[in-house]
């Protein structure tokens, strides 16, 4: 007797404890996150039966508590960094901090984005959503809530948790991840920031600017390791004049208390102290509940650095969205880079009909200011990968005042068949310009003409070429 499925109808919600019917689903996303959330919409606006997994917050409990509240913090920091300029011939008087109006902004700025993600819009769009732990149960099965769910494409969008550094007396004290950082009711006075990437480098902006004393500290030679030494270089100048303190190449022996909150003690026999101490240094994404070996694929490791990526896997079925996946030895080949929506538009299309399939680039971004956005490799990863690649820089203030307020450095990495590998951007509200680039990027053929008239900068009329 063949087996019956049974389909839910558009928009159903799946409650923890079901019966024992096997919806068929064209894909199944297994995290409801932004990402998620964004892959779903667009594979159900294509008219494909979508099941999304969520055992939380719809919308992403990190992105929520996090990501969220940091931007509109970063906002606000560079409202309180203009008004204290004085050297720009206008006079800003009376710029005060009022953290009770933060903290009333940060709140209403995480419900008006959990509204976005609210369960009724998706129902809406005919997405059925369950709310419970998925895992999966073979190649082309999931179980949630009692439920069996077959697929034809599955997206892993998982969120992650903090990286917890195994460092003596860290037990013993108190000490903050950035979501409770950004949930305190106090300003705090002077942090203590363990980390150095794109997260570190943007609490410490925000929080300096509005008045509070910051320290990085890192074990590593350089805030933002992996970008462009150049880029690098001119955003660690801007923070030191926010009033950022650096301790790079810093390895912390143990933890202590200080006469004003927490210590911490140094391989050279220093004492770095401040009033909350706040671990920054990644975070990895919680795969064990997965299950992925039911599913033919090893259980991939997330490798150290910023920016996320799309991998295939073993299973054609199954594709992971996470920090820079790979997965155990396969050779499983990137195809779609980055989570920006061009990006995630083409994974939603390819699983339609006569779909052809396109690659894009690993998208990097840190939300300061100037932002940093990034784009493929790096001059380094070029040099390493093959032939000499051809390397054009571009520094100048944009704007006609010629002020300093709005600097932009710009590099472009072109390989030897003369298509864009890279491109490098350090520009105030850099993200705005992330769209426009991935679909230019998304041919592989892009040239740097084509990089620089998108973003309206005359690329080839004043640049140095190396």
């Amino acid at each position: 007797m063949a087996t019956r499925y049974l389909r839910p109808a558009p928009g159903r919600i799946i409650a923890m404890q079901g019966d024992a019917g096997m919806p068929n689903h064209d894909v199944a996303v297994i995290g409801g996150g932004p990402c998620g959330i964004s892959v779903a919409m667009r594979a159900a606006s294509r008219g494909l039966k979508v099941v999304l997994f969520e055992r939380s917050r719809l919308g992403g409990a990190r992105h929520l508590a996090e990501t969220v509240p940091l931007r509109v913090l970063g906002r606000l920091a560079a409202m309180a960094a203009l008004g204290s300029r004085r050297d720009q011939g206008v006079r800003w008087e009376g710029v005060a901090v009022e953290w009770a109006g933060i903290r009333r902004a940060l709140d209403d700025a995480q419900a008006a984005v959990a509204e976005t993600y609210s369960l009724a819009r998706l129902q809406k769009l005919g997405i059925t959503v369950v709310r419970a732990s998925a895992h999966f149960t073979a190649h082309d099965r999931i179980e949630a809530g009692g439920q069996f769910h077959d697929f034809r494409k599955a997206v892993v969008a998982i969120g992650t948790t903090p990286v917890i550094p195994d460092i003596p007396g860290l037990a013993g004290c108190s000490w903050l991840t950035p979501d409770r950082l950004l949930a305190l009711a106090e300003q705090p006075r002077h942090l203590l920031i363990l980390g150095g990437d794109a997260q570190a480098v943007e609490l410490a902006q925000a929080f300096a600017r509005l008045g509070s004393q910051v320290s990085i500290i890192t074990d590593r030679p350089n805030i933002l390791n992996s970008a462009e030494p150049e880029i690098r270089l001119q955003l660690r100048d801007r923070l030191r004049a926010d009033g950022v303190v650096f301790h790079e190449n810093t390895t912390v022996t143990d933890i202590i208390g200080g006469s004003v909150g927490v210590g911490l003690r140094t391989s050279d026999g220093a004492r770095i102290e401040g009033t909350h101490l706040v671990l920054a240094a990644g975070t990895v994404p919680d795969l064990q509940p997965l299950d992925l070996r039911a599913a033919g694929v090893e259980a991939p490791e997330a490798e150290c650095g910023p920016g996320d990526s799309w991998k295939s896997t073993p299973n054609s079925r199954i594709w992971m969205l996470g920090p820079r996946w790979r997965v155990g030895d396969s050779q499983a080949e990137p195809w779609l880079a980055g989570t920006g929506p061009m990006n995630i538009g083409r994974l939603a299309a390819s699983w339609s009909p006569k779909a052809t399939e396109q690659r894009g680039m690993r998208v990097r971004m840190v939300r300061s200011d100037p932002a940093l956005l990034q784009f493929g490799q790096t001059e380094a990863e070029a040099r390493a990968g093959g032939p000499p690649p051809r390397v054009i820089r571009l520094s100048y203030s944009e704007g006609h005042t010629g002020t300093d307020f709005n600097p932009l450095f710009l590099k472009v990495i072109q390989d030897s068949r003369g298509a864009v590998a890279g491109v490098s951007l350090l520009r105030q509200e850099a993200w705005r310009d992330q769209a426009i680039l991935e679909h230019l990027l998304a041919t592989g053929t892009a040239t740097p003409t084509q990089v620089g008239a998108a973003l309206e900068v005359p690329l080839l009329l004043d640049a140095e070429e190396a």
